[in-house]
């Protein structure tokens, strides 16, 4: 009984996450796409996008400390929020009735991103803080 145990034991320690690891390498592979925010995209449909864009601003003070990485992969506009405003004007098109647009942004945006969210259709708009309390991720329903 011991070795039927410790097979299975091994059989899920390290196999299944073998095998996982495995899929989702292959499903990465072969639906990845490039794509500049939305232009590879085609006719998709999502029930959920989700995305981290740039959202710092141009002049930040900060960016002197994030030097690791690239100035484009940071910043987007003077108020940080180009990226944001394109990402939220095009996901329209590719969210299903009832879908959800989740956007990461700068601690002190989370007004002016519900606002954009809001002036673009979408609906049961909310800001989500972080374990710092600052405003993180908004978050809002678009319904055609």
């Amino acid at each position: 009984m011991r070795y039927v145990s410790f097979y299975l034991f091994a059989i899920y320690i390290f196999v299944i996450p073998f095998l996982l690891s495995i899929f989702f390498i292959y499903f990465i592979l072969q639906y990845r796409i490039k794509s500049f925010w939305f232009s590879g995209l085609k006719d998709a449909k999502f029930d959920l996008i989700v995305s981290n864009p740039p959202y710092i601003e141009e002049n930040d003070e900060h960016l002197k400390a994030l030097s690791f990485e690239p100035i484009g992969a940071l910043t987007s506009g003077q108020d940080g929020l180009d990226d944001i405003r394109l990402i939220v004007r095009e996901s329209r098109q590719f969210l299903n009735n009832d879908g959800v647009l989740l956007l990461e942004h700068g601690y002190n945006q989370g007004k002016r991103v519900r606002d954009i969210l809001t002036e673009n259709g979408f609906s049961e708009v909310n800001t989500l803080k972080d374990l710092g309390e600052n405003e993180r991720v908004t978050y809002g329903v678009f319904r055609k």
